[in-house]
């Protein structure tokens, strides 16, 4: 081997592998501090790609998610008031049956009137944010499940509209034959209430079902994002501390290439 003094190769050499080394270690550094292996195109363009696009599904299903949690806070709102209701004009058909009775004194039945009127406007008071109403008779939710129906498809949940009746002042207890007719009145209308708890409550399964899939099908989408582009980190740690020995001993190598160089001044008796 000859010896310029222009030039020293082998230190070139070393020079290089330390600046490789060094790319390889701020690479892992990286993915060590994202979490990530796959941070840009350039780092694998079909694994990137195909990671973007199931990100744009969880983000169109987690709109989703909050579809369905407006129609299923109307429809919990709604059937709650409806179960209020419906022990009201439970309580009001206890006091129109014993308004029934012919001995009772006119001072009783006022007291049961008035006891009557004070749970009408009661419940009067809540049948209007009780009541389901639209245009079209029916509330209807798109729910656009991607994975499983496919882009263009979709799922629906249809919640009937409901105006349950209002009460006062159709309650009279003035005579024992308004009374039977209030009693009747008031056993039709739990009837209707009860009908339309039922239906609510269907509603209100089909939605718990909905957010129940939709939130299954977030967490598969973002799992199989995470195999895409999750970096594993036990082997990122590890590559780390076997990158920096070998940056150690890269920057050794340039020292004992750099000090090859002064065999140049034996030869002229230095």
């Amino acid at each position: 081997m000859s010896f310029s003094i222009n030039y020293n190769y082998s230190a070139a050499i070393a020079v290089q592998a330390l600046n490789a080394t060094q790319d390889s270690l701020d690479q892992a550094l990286s993915r060590s501090a994202t979490g990530l292996k796959v941070q840009t195109a350039s780092d694998d363009g079909l694994a990137f790609a195909a990671a973007e696009q199931l990100k744009n599904v969880v983000a169109r299903e987690k709109a989703v998610l909050d579809t369905i949690a407006t129609g299923s806070g109307t429809v919990g709102q709604a059937l709650q008031n409806l179960t209020r209701m419906t022990k009201l004009v439970q309580d009001m058909t206890t006091l129109a049956t014993q308004a029934r009775d012919p001995t009772l004194s006119a001072t009783a039945r006022t007291s049961l009137q008035d006891e009557a009127n004070a749970l009408g406007n009661q419940y009067d008071s809540i049948q209007t944010s009780a009541s389901l109403t639209s245009g079209t008779g029916v509330y209807t939710y798109a729910l656009d499940f991607l994975a499983l129906t496919g882009a263009a498809g979709g799922t629906l949940v249809s919640v009937q509209a409901f105006n349950p009746t209002r009460i006062t002042p159709n309650i009279s207890f003035s005579s024992v034959g308004n009374a039977a007719t209030a009693a009747a009145a008031l056993v039709t209308l739990n009837a209707d209430l009860v009908t339309g708890s039922a239906r609510l409550a269907t509603a209100q399964k089909a939605f718990d079902d909905a957010k129940q899939v939709n939130t299954a099908l977030i967490a598969a989408q973002n799992k199989s994002i995470g195999a895409l582009v999750d970096a594993d980190m036990g082997e990122e740690s590890a590559k780390i501390q076997s990158l920096q020995i070998k940056q150690q001993l890269n920057v050794q190598a340039i020292s004992v290439a750099n000090a090859d160089m002064r065999v140049l001044l034996t030869l002229f008796g230095a």
